[in-house]
């Protein structure tokens, strides 16, 4: 699974997310591996662009991908 927990309530959300989905995977005995990768306006921040073609590759290329909310106001479109 590509975790992508975005920005803000989305990186919380996620991770709360992922507790519930590893419990579920024991309880079943479910293979469960993740990946996290960065996008989102944090990202867009510091390197110019939400999502690398990297990241988007690998997120392709996952069997699911969990996304949090992305967007942080003002980085985008500062006031």
């Amino acid at each position: 699974v590509a975790l992508m927990p975005g920005d803000g309530i989305g990186a919380e959300v996620t991770e709360a997310a992922t507790g519930v989905l590893e419990k579920l995977a024991r309880r079943h005995g479910l293979g469960l591996a993740t990946e996290t990768l960065r996008a989102g306006a944090f990202a867009y921040r510091e390197t110019g662009t939400a999502m690398s073609e990297e990241v988007f590759a690998r997120a392709a290329a996952a069997d699911a991908i969990l996304l949090g909310a992305m967007g942080w106001p003002g980085i985008r479109y500062p006031d």
